[in-house]
């Protein structure tokens, strides 16, 4: 019993568990050196540079990029993100503009009611089948 009271605490603590905000690195294939700090809980999750640039890592290209907002969720944009100046990639004229902290905000406080939305029509699709069992066909 207190194995299954365990194991449940731990599950909640996983689940629920922020990101961990140390000081992270990453070299990016330009040769970029990446410092960044991952933000977020289980709504919105994020890496946010020293000098407040909002990124995520895009897999297929293996790099931290700009981030867009589509369906009211961070996507990353197709820009790399570098800190060399002279390069193509650093300029913020592409379709991508700066994220701020209040759309952070609105992002993550829209996500967070829309889970928790979803677990309501989920808890009482489950009530109403308990309620109403369907028929077998044998009466």
């Amino acid at each position: 019993m207190k194995l299954l009271i365990s194991l449940t605490l731990l599950t909640q603590l996983l689940i629920a568990a922020p990101a961990f905000q140390g000081k992270r690195t990453f070299t990016q294939p330009d040769g970029t050196v990446v410092i960044y700090h991952n933000r977020g809980d289980e709504y919105l999750h994020y890496s946010e540079t020293e000098d407040g640039e909002i990124l995520l890592f895009n897999k297929e290209h293996n790099r931290m990029e700009h981030v867009k907002v589509l369906d009211n969720r961070l996507r990353p944009s197709g820009e790399a993100y570098t800190d060399k100046p002279t390069t193509k990639s650093s300029t913020r004229t592409q379709k991508t503009e700066r994220i701020d902290k209040a759309t952070l905000r609105e992002l993550h406080d829209l996500r967070k009611s829309q889970r928790n939305m979803h677990k309501h029509k989920k808890s009482m699709h489950q009530h109403h089948k308990k309620e109403n069992p369907s028929k077998t066909g044998k009466e």
